[in-house]
């Protein structure tokens, strides 16, 4: 399925490339009347993230965000800036269905297997953000807004947390986002055949319709797509999931 993404900042709409704040684009679409549009659309899930709760968590917008679920008539997954159980279950307190965790989890493995716990594996989708490093061929973890580039290996990183239960993760080649290049389909074709129990998200660099037709291909069934929606890139008729159309 194609999950809408709304990336939200200051209240307003953008898109960042390579998710640089010094490479913001703002459009002139409201977050609600897009939210109202992507619902009626009969969209499976919408994607928001809070840019403003990203950059510095003093700066949160939950009641912004949190409004949106009365105007939903579809799920909402909801991240960023979000590094309390507090703020997760004030959220799904309030109407958003999925809670999106990134560098908190990455960085603080027991804060991931609680909450995973505690709130349950269809609760929490697990945020990794990766980047190539050519010399050894493999993919590692950047986090903290992708500023620190870790030794972490993707694919060790997700065996561990297999066995925390997780089930939903949310994989960002940080070199395709924004770019409009197309996905990365070596990538996510490794992670489906290492990881058949997880169900993946794509997201980065999907442009076209051809993109989704590629990435189902390789086994990917749920893509977000921000950018390319908010460009006209990919009809946003396309949002049904009944059928890919040109």
């Amino acid at each position: 399925m194609i999950i809408p993404a709304i990336d939200i900042y200051k209240g307003k709409v953008v898109r960042l490339r390579q998710g640089k704040f010094n490479e913001i684009s703002y459009y002139d679409s409201n977050p609600r009347d897009l939210i109202e549009k992507y619902s009626q659309l009969n969209s499976k899930l919408i994607h928001i993230v809070d840019l403003s709760g990203a950059e510095n968590t003093q700066n949160h917008q939950r009641d912004l965000i949190t409004s949106f679920s009365s105007i939903s008539k579809s799920p909402i997954q909801f991240g960023g800036g979000i590094r309390q159980k507090e703020d997760i279950n004030t959220l799904l307190n309030n109407g958003i269905n999925k809670i999106v965790l990134g560098s908190k989890a990455i960085n603080d493995r027991e804060f991931l297997k609680d909450c995973i716990k505690e709130f349950g594996k269809e609760k929490i989708t697990l945020a990794v953000d990766v980047f190539y490093d050519q010399v050894k061929d493999s993919y590692f973890l950047a986090t903290n807004g992708w500023k620190n580039k870790t030794k972490i290996n993707i694919f060790n990183f997700l065996s561990e947390c297999v066995s925390f239960n997780v089930k939903n993760v949310l994989c960002t080649d940080i070199s395709r986002d924004g770019m409009m290049e197309g996905p990365n389909l070596r990538l996510y074709k490794e992670l489906v055949l290492k990881y058949p129990q997880i169900i993946f998200q794509a997201s980065g660099g999907t442009s076209s319709v051809k993109d989704l037709s590629n990435l189902k291909t390789v086994g990917i069934e749920n893509v977000i797509v921000g950018k390319a929606l908010l460009d006209g890139n990919i009809p946003s008729k396309n949002i049904s999931g009944e059928s890919i159309q040109c």
